[in-house]
């Protein structure tokens, strides 16, 4: 019974928050603006009826639904910013590892703060001493990964891989 209360208080809010946007236009009516008309000029070169009563209704839909959002702001407390971050965190790939499964020359994988990972090539320790340059290459940030940037970076580390070994081995002679 609880939630059939709540579900119902919900309807109430959204039609008293219907007719107090109705009302609204029809007091900007009353006051000679008309904000569907001028709307419908400007989206639409010669709007007809329809059109213009068509986005009459489209403006009295937004205007309902952000006062409804905004009574439920501050009527539950609810936030919506938090909400939009956790949803935004799971769609992430998971925080312990990197998004990317396979094994590529050299790449190493940071964590950043902003739970953003960032992908370097770094030389092998015995290069390093002998003086390649670079060193350290970044090839990668950001948190999501497309099937194209997961190809650059392995053929990046491929090419990177391949230069260096023929650097060692040109100083090895």
């Amino acid at each position: 019974m609880r939630t059939f209360g709540k579900f119902a208080v919900k309807v109430l809010v959204a039609i008293c928050v219907l007719v107090c946007s109705r009302a609204a236009l029809e007091v900007a009516h009353a006051l000679g603006w008309h904000p569907e008309l001028q709307l419908a000029n400007l989206i639409l070169t010669a709007p007809s009826a329809l059109q213009i009563e068509l986005v009459m209704w489209s403006i009295l839909a937004f205007v309902t639904a952000a006062l409804w959002l905004l009574i439920d702001y501050y009527v539950y407390g609810r936030n919506y910013a938090a909400l939009c971050q956790a949803i935004r965190k799971k769609l992430r790939s998971p925080k312990d590892r990197p998004p990317v499964t396979t094994v590529m020359p050299g790449i190493v994988w940071k964590k950043l703060k902003n739970d953003d990972w960032r992908a370097e090539w770094r030389a092998s320790p015995e290069a390093k001493k002998l003086g390649f340059k670079p060193h350290k290459l970044q090839v990668f940030q950001g948190c999501v990964i497309t099937q194209f940037d997961e190809e650059w970076i392995s053929d990046r580390a491929r090419d990177m891989q391949t230069e260096m070994d023929q650097w060692l081995r040109s100083k090895q002679r």
